[in-house]
């Protein structure tokens, strides 16, 4: 479970918008055992509003499964300054450093 949650992660990670792509952000950790939560860091600064979606579902190689959790994440309504560190717990953003 753990090992699938972080290969979903990482594939999903690029799926940004307002021009954001590929290595915009990184994960820096996560907890899969209930409840789950994860930590990433922006790489470049987000547009305001922008939105990343997050999911555990698996990949069948063609689509996404539909019977886990997916997250919808929406940044602030100011610019995001790189190198911000927002820590997600239980489905809900929890602090941005």
């Amino acid at each position: 479970m753990k090992k699938r949650l972080l290969q979903t992660l990482l594939l999903l990670a690029p799926l940004l918008t307002n021009a954001q792509g590929p290595g915009s952000i990184a994960f820096l950790g996560y907890q899969t055992n209930a409840p789950d939560g994860f930590t990433f860091v922006n790489l470049q600064a987000l547009a305001p509003n922008t939105v990343i979606y997050f999911t555990d579902n698996g990949w069948d190689g063609s689509a996404l499964f539909s019977n886990e959790n997916t997250l919808t994440w929406t940044s602030p309504s100011t610019t995001l300054a790189a190198g911000s560190i927002m820590y997600i717990y239980n489905l809900s953003l929890i602090h941005i450093s």
